[in-house]
């Protein structure tokens, strides 16, 4: 993103943006983003964040007459004196934007709900019996709305080590409308949670002195640092509260902030270019997690795993990866970025063999990264299918992911040479 869309973004001021649309006869058009950053909370019936009608081609959902929808204000500031139960309550369409709170009694304008939250980010986590791989613990990132949990971000975490090994999500082309989100606030976590005993902006703050405790020095520097890496990218999301909750520290491991501000970003703009921009794939299932071990060589040369906890926990992931699996039309490609700017690309080139079968980046017109600078992370695609990782963490996560999915082939990649042909059509 670039630095003047980050001014635009932190100058942005909090406008009210009634849609401009022609009225239906019967039932209600509300935009999900039509008070920008003070727009309200609202669910469907089924109690999920809605997608826009794609009629109208901007952020409007419609719903029919009666019709129920679930509207709220999470973490409310107490001095905005927000007219309906902040935590949430079930309403109905009455007409155009006009709806009925039941548990108020109040019949207003949708677009006067205007919610001012008390900080962000707000989010809420639970957990689920159930395992995901490698029997490590699913966790949802979530927001708590009328009583029930609705989910933004599932997680596979491993508790042990307190990493996780991926964030899964859905995204679509609708999430590249909110143009005015502002990304500037401070990562947060849920205390006595995921991270044990652990507090972890305590633990980035001790990073250089616990390296060095390691008998690793000199690699964070001014310009060489570690960073939270996000997995589920705040602009994978639509609305404000879903991309807040991306900022949650179980969802960002250690990530060196070249490799953040350099490939990590470029693998994640390109997709997102893929699904907003360059053709319609409808609901995109994304998998962005983790893998191995970082290691940075001792004054005496030895490998040293890089554990910042500062009692073997809190690794940094010698890789992040991003899956991105299309049903219709079937499109199916996982990328690697190599977390370690100080490795040299032929080193990393032999361990990816240990990865994947072969890399096929090139072939991907639409998949702008550059593997001249080791600080940028080194970068590889593969393509997905049953059996085709090496690594057999990657195996197995990849073929539930198919399974999950009801895709067994490797896709093809023409999908790549029709995105291809936008592109050249774009630039004529």
């Amino acid at each position: 993103m670039s630095l003047l869309v980050l001014t635009l973004l932190a100058l942005a001021t909090r406008v009210s943006a009634v849609p401009k649309a022609e009225p239906k006869e019967t039932g209600c058009f509300l935009n999900i983003l039509g008070n920008g950053d003070m727009t309200s909370l609202f669910l469907n019936s089924s109690r999920k964040f809605p997608n826009p009608n794609p009629t109208y081609g901007t952020a409007l959902v419609t719903f029919d007459e009666n019709e129920t929808l679930y509207v709220a204000c999470p973490n409310v500031d107490p001095d905005w004196k927000y007219p309906l139960v902040p935590d949430g309550e079930e309403a109905k369409c009455v007409a155009n934007t006009t709806i009925y709170a039941l548990t108020s009694n109040k019949t207003l304008d949708f677009y006067s709900l205007l919610c001012d939250q008390k900080f962000r980010p707000y989010f809420y986590e639970h957990f689920s019996s159930a395992k995901c791989e490698f029997n490590f613990t699913i966790q949802y990132i979530a927001q708590k709305i009328a009583g029930e949990d609705v989910d933004i971000i599932t997680l596979c975490f491993d508790k042990t080590q307190i990493l996780p090994l991926y964030a899964k999500y859905t995204t679509n082309k609708w999430s590249a409308n909110f143009v005015y989100y502002n990304p500037n606030i401070n990562f947060s976590y849920v205390p006595d949670s995921l991270f044990d005993d652990l507090v972890p902006w305590r633990v980035y703050a001790q990073t250089k002195q616990t390296m060095e405790n390691l008998g690793v020095f000199g690699y964070i520097t001014d310009d060489v640092y570690l960073v939270p890496g996000q997995l589920a990218a705040y602009d994978d999301f639509l609305t404000q509260f879903q991309r807040d909750s991306t900022f949650d520290y179980a969802n960002a491991p250690f990530q060196w902030n070249t490799v953040n501000g350099g490939n990590w970003k470029n693998v994640t703009s390109s997709i997102q270019w893929l699904v907003t921009e360059g053709i319609d794939l409808g609901d995109v299932t994304i998998l962005s997690g983790t893998l191995r071990i970082a290691t940075l060589p001792n004054k005496g040369g030895r490998p040293v795993e890089l554990f910042l906890s500062g009692d073997g926990r809190m690794p940094v992931p010698g890789w992040f990866w991003k899956l991105m699996i299309a049903r219709t039309p079937q499109l199916a490609v996982v990328f690697f970025v190599y977390n370690n700017p100080y490795v040299e690309k032929s080193v990393v080139d032999e361990e990816f063999k240990t990865i994947c079968k072969e890399d096929v980046l090139d072939i991907l017109s639409w998949a702008t990264v550059d593997n001249t600078d080791p600080k940028a992370g080194f970068t590889y695609a593969c393509a997905v299918g049953r059996d085709y990782m090496v690594d057999e963490t990657m195996r197995e996560i990849v073929n539930n992911a198919l399974d999950e999915n009801s895709l067994v082939e490797v896709p093809s990649f023409r999908l790549a040479d029709a995105v291809k042909m936008r592109q050249v059509g774009k630039l004529n």
